[in-house]
């Protein structure tokens, strides 16, 4: 054979070699393959089967809530049949056999109807168990029923609560946890909200312990405005420590405004509004909570709330309610909690402004006073 014809039979072989390791990597990828194609529809079938039970769930709410407002007088049972027919009925193959549904009962407080509907389960296993997880979902609906002209709640809250500092929740319950303001500067929260009145409060960040404080208040009780400021004090940090210094003309010891009007702090007992807004200053030189507070009383005595300022111009809050939610459950940070609601997240109660009024939890601004008449609403999620 010529050295041609061996260069020809080397190339050959060398072709055929190379068609051999190509099979071998294709033998050692496609196990690779195959599982990244799973994981791909796995992740795909989860994302829409966890949405088809969020669905179920909104639907479920939604249509309980609908026909409790259309019969009042529905019973506990026929709530819960209602609900879990509407879920099985809208909810994906299985759902209801994989985990568990539960359904709370529709609370009817005089005028607001709630309806919260929530599963626990996991999603199918695909490909033999792969990509197995669980999943969670919840739903909240809510409408107002049209109310009598004397409101009166089928259930009434007497609790004690408060929040000091950067906001430091101690709730109805005996829990306490903090509320981080989402935006600290120039954002609104609504503390408490029920009929007659609405406290909000602003936070600003405090560089001495590094946190959110709530330094402005807002109360708006039977048309009246209610304003209490905090100017924050003078903070440098010097020679590796904070310096703290206040201007004595412009801190807040005692200084209230009422519907645009200032009225300055005063040593004593001062009363506004036939009694309705107190302030009480002991010293006007020092700031300590216990020299200075603001006591506010609702309409026919059902919230006293009482506000004063810590070192460092931290505000404090404190709500006492006796026989409160005459017009629906008590909202805002503090109000939810005497209704047995404990939330941390500061975004489920920011409000627009200083004097926004919220319907968290079941406040309605056409449920002003005791003597006033809730309008019907439509029934609409709100969680």
């Amino acid at each position: 054979m010529n050295g041609l014809g061996k260069l020809r039979r080397l190339r050959s072989s060398f072709a055929r070699d190379d068609g051999g390791a190509v099979l071998i990597i294709f033998g050692f990828a496609l196990p690779v393959i195959v599982g990244l194609l799973a994981l791909v529809m796995s992740y795909s079938r989860a994302t829409a089967y966890r949405s088809q039970l969020q669905g179920a769930a909104d639907t479920a709410a939604l249509a309980t809530t609908k026909a409790v407002m259309a019969n009042p007088s529905m019973n506990s049972s026929e709530q819960q049949t209602l609900a879990s027919l509407y879920f099985t009925n809208n909810a994906p193959a299985g759902a209801t056999s994989i985990g568990t549904l539960t359904v709370p009962t529709a609370t009817n407080f005089n005028s607001t109807v709630t309806t919260t509907v929530s599963y626990q389960g996991s999603i199918p296993a695909l490909f033999g168990g792969l990509g197995s997880s669980n999943v969670t979902v919840a739903s909240t609906a809510q409408g107002v029923i049209s109310g009598g002209s004397t409101p009166t709640g089928a259930t009434t809250y007497n609790a004690a609560v408060g929040a000091w500092g950067d906001p430091h929740i101690n709730a109805a319950d005996g829990t306490t946890y903090y509320v981080s303001c989402a935006t600290p500067l120039g954002s609104w929260y609504n503390m408490l909200s029920d009929s007659g009145v609405e406290v909000n409060m602003s936070c600003e960040h405090e560089n001495y312990y590094n946190a959110d404080v709530m330094r402005q208040f807002r109360i708006v009780m039977n048309g009246h405005v209610i304003s209490l400021n905090a100017p924050a004090p003078n903070e440098a940090y010097v020679n590796g420590g904070w310096q703290i210094s206040y201007d004595p003309t412009t801190a807040w010891f005692g200084q209230v405004t009422i519907d645009g009007v200032v009225y300055p702090a005063l040593l004593g007992t001062q009363s506004y509004l036939d009694g309705g807004v107190t302030v009480n200053t002991t010293d006007m030189i020092n700031f300590y909570q216990q020299d200075n507070s603001v006591t506010i009383k609702s309409p026919e005595g059902v919230y006293n709330v009482v506000i004063s300022f810590q070192p460092l111009a931290m505000g404090v809050i404190s709500v006492s309610a006796a026989n409160s939610g005459l017009c629906g459950v008590p909202g805002g940070i503090l109000g939810s909690t005497i209704a047995g609601i404990d939330d941390s997240n500061a975004l489920d109660f920011m409000v627009a402004g200083p004097t926004a009024t919220s319907f968290q939890y079941g406040w309605s601004s056409t449920c002003a006073s005791i003597n006033g008449t809730a309008a019907a609403s439509v029934a609409k999620l709100i969680k």
